[in-house]
């Protein structure tokens, strides 16, 4: 009864006025699109997208979820982006998105490349990237944040060492992936700031089953630590729990973790990353921007609060001592007595115990009167009994009856009402034909649709009159007889009318009743008007074929017509496609906004469209990418069309008040002499948009067959380069600049080089494609550490030695953590900060030049001198070298060779000698070949000498015997 009483309560709470607003609607649930780089299943993935999912559905903001897997781990090609993207363009690119949530890299890339065409342009909120990879790829992005994913090595160094404090070797186990080559580094920096000494082995280059050789032989005194391993040396996939588990039942040494997914399968344990924990994170962060929060306020989350995850059986199984588990740590498969197992299972037991007894007592003395009751009713009730008995057979006899008339009455009425609803409210129009009297009668509906103010008509005037074009009303006449001869079981078509209101579609339907003779008596049918699906199905249409924004044709139209010009039916069709792409067009979105660029888009095609002489197809491909196909293969008439469309961008164009100056550059290539297929045109028109970017924009350029080479020979040189990265093949060579009044050695230049096995390559030939490529930032990073190294060693061998300088590229310098970057690979080196120095070009310098200032400055301010690299080619001015934080400005080659030109043009570098002066700086000439440079530049006292005439660069071991020739400055 209590129990009945609570619910009603709750019931009447529930449902009181003031519960639910009136008239206040619900606010539009906001859609939440989850983007997985790996597959379903995966762990690592699950955790992160459950966690993204529990926090924004118990917000109370009440999402709609979209969730989708690149499944990137098993199938990392491009074929499978492209598919993906295809699938979700046609998902998601009409549908609102309000927000994007990703999980890991490719996830990321992905979403930041297309969300402005697939994803509304919503904000990208990130999980599961590390560090340095996420400052990779949101650089210069906006409205993007996330959780960085940050593994606790250190963590799990401790709770190594605080287990066996004997422990002099840690075998590191990562797979050769780039997230894979940069999880080395944490640990190695970890390994040495918990426990000096402490060596780390990496095993990345043995395959599963020699790893397993290896990790069977360890010695007593050594570890193993898991950190990123998704297949091994030979290429063997499998998932990271699995090779954790494989791993520990090969080893004889504990193995620890750094993942809460892999605990269970073997590992003693770790301070371990939750991806459940990076998915609620991320879900703060997409609360946040839901809130009305600016992007650009959130900065990325850095999470480390990991938890120490122990497995009791392992600890059993190394004879590793639990006392020595740090406090707070969580045990798994921690062996407890069986009240400690279920302490609140027996509690809650006993409670229920407690009260079915009490329930009982009353039940049992509820019984016991309710028994007495019951024989006093009954005694009553008997005597009743027979005497209602006989009323009752009277009156169910009569009610039966009346009953059945009833029934009968309504069934009669419903039907007759059903009918007039049905006849009268029906939106087809219904009509009858009978074929004894040549009428048709027709409802007020079927009347109104045909455009009649009567309600019979004689024969076929239903279905012809005068308002069916004679077209269709021959096809209609042919369904009509092929019904009526009994070809078909029904008769249906569809066809235009005439109306006084205007033509209309309309389906007409019907199904004819036969006599025995197989001839027709009666006929009935329908008559729908669909005009408005037929209007629907053509604007369907128009929008399958033709660009949303600009109203010209879209890539599916332009797909059609050049696969039809290309496979025509005489296979000899000629024409050439031209790719267009605006120049400089993101400035205009990045500075004006969107809709202005979107106005910026219309124009051009209409600019574009209005060239048209009949021979030419224009379409827009996305962003602001237009393609031409010209039905033209003069190659000379074909130029003369571009240079057309070049000129409609001389004068500036003019938006919403705005004036733009607005130019194109033009890729240009002829069928079939450059290809057959509809991709190969479009990739080879591509590459010559791409060479008159490279050339200075605002032109034309004709596909050849060099273009693809060079875009094939920039892929082998990327891919040999990602080997040589992980095979250590890069060097440095060094190139001293010395006294020019002493010519002693004061300064060193480190220049990286590529050591093939068949030559030694110049930077000048792979160092564009590290950029492009992203494998700058390891490179770099490998040539500060190595080059720091190097001057350490000097230091041993040379009391008074000369700085070493290395080239900073704008990667490394952008790192939002690159002055402790910097500190921390001084202190793990141990050089000291005033024997190297940093070179910069002005370039560098000018992106972002307030904020690159403040962070030269603080690292100036360690000691780290910084010099200012081909100064005179940029943005040189005394100005700026009053603001920047330089020490020595190194003089580009080309003032140096200009001082065997005329005297004008020679007295240009004294010039700049004397404004570095004048600025307290001091100067380097670079590219120092002849004796008579030399005495000029020393005329223009000019402080250091660089080049030929002094020494060519020498490799890092031929460094020694360099300085015993020249010598050093004395101390």
């Amino acid at each position: 009864m209590a129990s009945r009483l609570l619910l009603i309560g709750l019931i009447l709470l529930l449902a009181a006025p003031g519960n639910f607003p009136a008239g206040e609607a619900a606010p539009p649930s906001p859609t939440v699109l989850i983007i997985n780089s790996y597959n379903r299943g995966l762990p690592w993935t699950d955790e992160q997208t459950d966690g993204i999912i529990s926090v924004l559905r118990n917000s109370g903001a009440d999402p709609v979820f979209f969730v989708e897997y690149l499944d990137w781990k098993n199938n990392p090609t491009r074929e499978n982006l492209r598919l993906t993207y295809e699938l979700l363009k046609g998902k998601y690119a009409q549908k609102k998105i309000d927000i994007v949530m990703t999980t890991d890299d490719m996830a990321l890339i992905f979403a930041l490349q297309h969300r402005r065409e697939l994803f509304s342009g919503a904000p990208v909120v990130y999980s599961g990237v590390l560090t340095s990879a996420a400052e990779t790829i949101t650089f210069d992005e906006p409205n993007v944040t996330g959780v960085y994913e940050v593994p606790d090595a250190a963590g799990t160094i401790k709770l190594a060492a605080a287990l066996n404090p004997g422990l002099q070797s840690l075998y590191l186990l990562f797979d050769n992936t780039e997230s894979g080559i940069a999880s080395w580094m944490p640990v190695e920096v970890a390994a040495q700031s918990i426990k000096p000494g402490l060596a780390v082995v990496s095993l990345n280059n043995l395959s599963r089953d020699q790893i397993a050789a290896k990790l069977q032989t360890l010695p007593d005194d050594a570890a193993v630590l898991v950190s990123t391993y998704s297949s091994d040396a030979d290429g063997n996939v499998m998932e990271l729990e699995r090779y954790v588990k494989f791993f520990a039942e090969n080893s004889r040494v504990p193995v620890y973790i750094l993942y809460d997914f892999e605990t269970g399968y073997g590992a003693v344990g770790g301070s371990v990353l939750s991806g459940r924990r990076q998915g609620q994170e991320a879900a703060q962060l997409a609360l946040r921007i839901l809130a009305g929060e600016r992007v650009a306020d959130i900065a990325p989350v850095d999470p480390r609060d990991n938890n120490i995850v122990v497995d009791y059986r392992q600890l059993a199984k190394y004879r590793l001592s639990p006392e020595k588990v740090p406090e707070g740590a969580v045990f798994a498969n921690k062996p407890y007595s069986f009240y400690e197992q279920h302490r609140q299972v027996i509690g809650t037991a006993a409670t229920v115990i407690f009260v079915l007894a009490v329930y009982i007592v009353i039940l049992m003395n509820s019984i016991r009167r309710r028994r007495v009751a019951e024989s006093n009713l009954r005694k009553s009730n008997e005597e009743l009994g027979s005497l209602y008995e006989e009323i009752l057979a009277s009156q169910e006899e009569l009610q039966a009856q009346y009953e059945s008339l009833e029934t009968a009455k309504q069934a009669l009425q419903k039907s007759e009402e059903r009918y007039k609803l049905s006849f009268a409210g029906a939106n087809d129009g219904l009509w009858d034909w009978d074929f004894l009297t040549d009428e048709v009668y027709l409802s007020e509906r079927c009347a109104e649709l045909l455009g009649l103010n009567r309600h019979k008509v004689k024969g076929l005037e239903v279905f012809l009159g005068k308002a069916v074009p004679a077209r269709e009303r021959r096809q209609l006449l042919a369904a009509l007889r092929s019904h009526l001869e009994g070809k078909t079981p029904h008769f249906a078509f569809e066809y235009r009318i005439n109306t006084p209101d205007g033509e209309k579609w309309i389906l007409s339907r019907g199904k004819a009743l036969l006599d025995e003779t197989g001839r027709p008596v009666r006929m009935a049918g329908s008559i729908t008007d669909v005009s408005e699906r037929r209007a629907r199905e053509a604007l369907v249409q128009h929008m399958a074929f033709h660009d949303s924004l600009t109203g010209i044709a879209n890539r599916a139209a332009l797909n059609r017509e050049l696969d039809t010009l290309i496979t025509g039916a005489d296979g000899e069709r000629r024409g050439a496609v031209l790719f267009i792409d605006l120049d400089n067009f993101k400035g205009v979105n990045d500075i004006f906004g969107h809709s202005y660029g979107d106005s910026l888009l219309v124009v051009v095609s209409q600019l574009l469209r209005g060239v048209d002489d009949g021979r030419h197809f224009v379409a827009r491909v996305g962003g602001d990418e237009f393609i031409v196909i010209l039905q033209e293969d003069d190659r000379s008439r074909i130029a003369a069309y571009a240079e057309k469309l070049l000129a409609l961008f001389a004068n500036p164009i003019s938006v919403n008040g705005k004036s733009f100056y607005v130019t194109v550059s033009i890729g240009l290539t002829v069928f079939p002499d450059d290809g057959t297929t509809v991709e190969e045109l479009f990739k080879n028109a591509d590459l010559a948009m791409y060479k008159a970017k490279e050339l200075g924009k605002n032109r034309h350029v004709f596909f050849d067959r060099a273009l693809d080479e060079a875009v094939r020979q920039k892929m082998t040189i990327e891919r040999d380069l990602r080997d040589a990265v992980k095979n250590g093949e890069m060097r440095l060579w060094y190139q001293p600049y010395v006294e020019a009044a002493t010519g002693r050695v004061c300064g060193l230049e480190a220049l990286i080089r590529w050591q093939r096995p068949d030559r030694l390559v110049m930077p000048g030939e792979f160092i564009k494609v590290a950029e492009e490529s992203g494998l700058i930032a390891p490179i770099g990073d490998w040539v500060f550490r190595t080059a720091c190294v190097f001057v350490a060693s000097l230091r041993r061998q040379w009391p008074v030695h000369p700085v070493v300088s290395i080239n900073l590229s704008v990667v490394q310098l952008v790192r939002g953590d690159f002055v402790q970057w910097v500190r921390d690979t001084i202190a793990e080196t141990g050089v000291s900060p005033q024997d190297i120095a940093f070179e910069i070009t002005e370039s560098v310098l000018m992106d972002s030049f307030e904020a690159n200032v403040e962070k030269l400055t603080e690292v100036r301010r360690l000691g780290v001198r910084i010099y200012l690299d081909d100064f005179g080619t940029g943005y040189s001015s005394l100005k700026y070298l009053r603001q920047l934080p330089v020490d020595i400005i190194k003089i580009d080659k080309s003032f140096v060779d200009d001082l065997n030109a005329a005297d004008g043009q020679r007295e240009i570098i004294g010039s700049i000698i004397n404004l570095a002066h004048r600025a307290r700086q001091r100067v380097v000439a670079e590219g120092v070949e002849t004796e008579y440079q030399l005495d000029k530049l020393i005329k223009f006292r000019c402080d250091y000498i660089q080049g030929y005439y002094y020494s060519k660069p020498v490799a890092q071991q031929d460094v020694p015997a360099l300085l015993a020739r020249l010598g050093v400055p004395e101390g």
